[in-house]
């Protein structure tokens, strides 16, 4: 009871220490000439987010099958109503003289707040809220002090509103705006223009001003067009654009080119440190690349190659001694800005190595760092997926899984994709899905699992594996091939009958 006392009473002090970043509808106003300072004078910008749920059922799932339409079909069928309620931002600003960073962080709690027939309506998964109650969010901010905020669509019908009179008009300007309150009324016949004279058109500017919030934040991180950096962020970015901008298109493509136009620096530590994990020794390499353990790896000033010249990364006015990362993980501001830290130590690994004895001889430039790792802008961390990344600024790369196996049963006996599941889970991770009642498709893993499973089922008395050929193996294929054939050979035909016949 005791240890649970002090370790509270901890909790609380770091919390207390992290007030100040917390930005909220009633600091909002106050704060946003800062931030918006802070975010055209960085060099670069991390983000972070925590939301109310992230799946609707369980056959919605990552698949070892999943290129990036597969895995983009299914995202949007699960966070079409789901929101963004904590969102993590951390600019970073570079001093070349003392080879430092200084990072701002700031910890945004976001609401949707109704008005006329603006009514956002989203879900929450249960799983989710117990899993930011756990991490200690405050649930009374989200709800009581959340920051409005309006997508294009919402924005045209509330304009639309303001503009034709219908909106609900406010009384008692000054009070309602200091008090984050709106007192409102319905305007009668006559009296719009009364109104409009006796204070212009700023009340309609105050009230949209007021409703857009957190949008603004969103619009100012597109028009820096600054390197925007997350770690794995595919989900972040499509619950970004489909809460901030506009409904996420059915077409992949359309979503990949609309998010490049939006954020055209995009880089994700995720997938840029599993690239630098391929090179280093194995005594020098971290042991996941969890956000936080990737953030110890590098606090404890561990990988001997770059310690040399590595720049410093402070937060602004904040001792990061005072904090303890352990404690304040997942809070989203918290999250933000050791994902901004990974990705600064991870620039100076790959510019140690581009610079070679120069990075030896003087600190690097913040531009060095970021050129360093310009080769991996764009590429998104895929999790579980027959893809390792997607690319927003082109074509995603080809399957770097094996090739897909089959899995036929002998005789007469009828197949399930569990069946087969549960067999080969002692090899590795697998993913399967039926062809027909005789045969089951796996995806897996790893190379060395798919020739382990190929060799063990070489000879077995029930079933038979072999790699999956879809012009072979699938029967739909066939058909539709044997009715192109059929067809062009009928065109075929009947262009050499006419021939014939002139």
């Amino acid at each position: 009871m005791i240890q649970l006392l002090k370790m509270n009473a901890i909790l609380e002090n770091i919390k207390n220490n992290l007030s100040n970043y917390h930005i909220l509808n009633s600091n909002f106003r106050e704060r946003y000439n800062e931030i918006e300072e802070n975010i055209k004078s960085a060099v670069v910008i991390s983000i972070d987010s925590e939301f109310s749920g992230l799946s609707f059922a369980s056959k919605f799932k990552n698949s070892l099958f999943h290129r990036g339409p597969d895995r983009y079909e299914v995202i949007k069928k699960n966070v079409d109503n789901f929101l963004i309620i904590e969102f993590g931002l951390t600019t970073f600003h570079f001093n070349r003289d003392e080879n430092k960073y200084e990072a701002h962080m700031y910890n945004f709690f976001i609401f949707p707040r109704p008005i006329a027939s603006v009514d956002t309506k989203f879900a929450c998964q249960a799983s989710s809220l117990q899993f930011l109650s756990k991490c200690s969010f405050d649930f009374n901010k989200f709800v009581y002090e959340g920051i409005p905020y309006l997508n294009e669509e919402q924005e045209r019908v509330l304009r639309s509103e303001l503009v034709e009179g219908k909106l609900f008009q406010q009384v008692e300007r000054n009070v309602a705006f200091d008090d984050e309150k709106i007192i409102v009324r319905k305007v009668v016949a006559g009296e719009r223009e009364e109104l409009i004279s006796i204070n212009g058109n700023y009340l309609e500017r105050d009230i949209l001003d007021y409703f857009l919030g957190f949008t603004k934040i969103f619009r100012l991180l597109v028009s820096s067009k600054k390197p925007i950096v997350g770690h794995n962020l595919f989900i972040d970015l499509m619950i970004l654009y489909n809460q901030f901008y506009e409904p996420l298109p059915d077409n992949y493509s359309v979503f990949k080119k609309k998010i490049n136009t939006l954020f055209p620096k995009i880089y994700d530590t995720k997938y840029i440190s599993y690239e630098l994990r391929k090179v280093l020794k194995k005594e020098d390499a971290w042991e996941s690349n969890m956000l936080l353990d990737l953030y110890n790896y590098f606090a404890e000033g561990r990988g001997r190659e770059s310690n040399l010249y590595r720049p410093d990364v402070k937060l602004w006015k904040q001792s990061v001694d005072q904090l303890d990362p352990d404690i304040l993980v997942h809070e989203a501001g918290w999250d933000s800005y050791i994902c901004g830290y990974c990705f600064l130590q991870l620039g100076h690994y790959f510019a140690s190595a581009t610079y070679g004895l120069d990075a030896y001889r003087r600190p690097l430039t913040s531009t060095e760092h970021i050129n360093s790792v310009a080769k991996f802008a764009n590429k998104v961390n895929v999790v579980r997926a027959s893809i390792g990344y997607v690319n927003f600024a082109g074509d995603d790369p080809p399957s770097n899984r094996p090739q897909i196996l089959l899995v036929k049963v002998k005789g007469n006996c009828s197949i399930s994709s569990l069946e087969v599941a549960e067999m080969l889970a002692k090899y590795c991770s697998v993913d399967t899905k039926p062809l027909n009642n005789k045969s089951v498709l796996v995806a897996v893993s790893n190379f060395s699992c798919a020739r382990q499973i190929l060799r063990d089922f070489l000879k077995h008395e029930k079933y038979r594996v072999s790699l999956y050929h879809p012009f072979r193996d699938s029967t739909i294929i066939r058909g539709v091939l044997w009715s192109g054939l059929l067809i062009s050979g009928g065109l075929c035909i009947g262009a050499f009958i006419q021939k014939l016949l002139k």
